[in-house]
């Protein structure tokens, strides 16, 4: 079953020339971001939210918007408010009618485990920009373990929302994971570079290793790749900084004809296609070393398929992420988490049951 749900380009962060390979780019104060024509644009979607009731709160006590959701739309249809609004009023009518926000906290964990163990996980470090860097070898994704995934779990045992029980398992889990890299990788990496006056970290920064990967082997996966870029480009716009894809075949010059249709230009634009000998030079300019893993030329021991590697600092500030397993080690925390008022919140279900009692509202 493919994917077949309902465009990204940068974040609240400027690349001051995102053009020239290697410069590096800085945090900037959100008076920077904005000109005075763009923020009275950004005042009137607040106020068309505020009259149309979407600001709203989902059980963590949270805003289910803010202005940084609602400048993904506005950058994402070049400050064109009425297109914004369009697209936002779409979006946001389909994830109430979903509950998708709630879904999420209410997720069971061990599905959500065995589904983030199929796609791009976090390496728990940031980029240069302060983006967090997520790493996904495609040769890892085939469409058995997608099957025997849907084959396993059905849409009760996802999640306990029932308004998201409609959905497909693997399109709710594929919400999920953008779920978790709003409500807590973001967040998180936000508080890392003390962002009081600067604008929240709002993108990612993707390494796409395709070694290893045939033509064949992407035809087979491209229903749910497809799917997956349509629902990332759609609900979560403006979530991309940069995607790097390396140990590219000689095949991939036709499976690139193919995959760059599924990208709007702006996102086009953010995709570097690195040559082995260009990938760690690259690599470094953007990620610094220390936070670069050892398979890309960088000094970091995380490899996919293990939990997030946090830097120290990190580590200080997000300590609720560690717990004690029963032999007394730390491990970090499975599932639905969240961080927010500096701390971090375990969410979804276990044998039925929320790990977490909801916050009233």
């Amino acid at each position: 079953m493919p994917f077949n749900d309902m465009d990204e380009r940068s974040s609240t962060y400027v690349n001051k020339s995102s053009s020239h390979r290697g410069e590096k780019a800085e945090l900037i104060d959100r008076a920077d971001v904005l000109s005075p024509e763009e923020d009275i644009l950004l005042r009137r979607f607040r106020d068309y939210c505020q009259e149309n009731g979407y600001y709203k709160w989902s059980e963590d006590g949270q805003s289910t918007i803010d202005d940084t959701t609602l400048l993904r739309f506005l950058r994402a249809h070049n400050f064109d408010l009425d297109r914004a609004i369009d697209r936002f009023r779409v979006v946001q009518d389909w994830r109430a009618n979903h509950a998708i926000d709630d879904s999420y906290l209410h997720m069971d964990v061990q599905c959500y485990e065995d589904y983030r163990k199929m796609f791009a996980q976090w390496t728990g470090r940031c980029d240069r920009q302060g983006l967090p860097v997520y790493v996904f070898p495609v040769k890892e994704f085939t469409p058995g373990r997608m099957e025997a995934y849907i084959s396993t779990y059905n849409r009760t045992t996802m999640t306990t929302v029932s308004q998201a029980q409609d959905l497909p398992c693997h399109i709710l889990a594929f919400h999920a994971l953008y779920e978790n890299m709003l409500k807590f990788v973001m967040p998180l990496c936000s508080e890392l570079h003390d962002s009081h006056a600067r604008a929240p970290v709002s993108a990612s920064t993707h390494i796409i290793d395709i070694t290893g990967v045939g033509f064949g082997h992407f035809w087979k996966i491209r229903k749910y790749l497809q799917g997956a870029i349509s629902i990332a480009t759609t609900h979560y716009p403006e979530t991309l900084g940069h995607i790097f894809i390396v140990g590219a075949p000689p095949s991939f010059v036709k499976v690139w004809g193919i995959i760059k249709k599924w990208f709007d230009p702006g996102s086009i634009s953010k995709i570097l296609i690195l040559p082995h000998s260009e990938a760690e030079m690259t690599l470094s300019a953007y990620i610094d070393p220390q936070n670069l893993p050892k398979q890309y030329g960088g000094l970091l021991s995380w490899e996919w398929g293990q939990l997030p590697n946090l830097e120290q600092a990190m580590k200080d500030i997000a300590s609720g992420i560690y717990v004690r397993d029963q032999t007394g080690d730390q491990s970090f925390l499975k599932g639905p988490v969240t961080f927010s008022d500096g701390s971090v919140h375990a969410w979804g279900t276990v044998n039925g049951e929320l790990r977490r009692q909801p916050k009233k509202c």
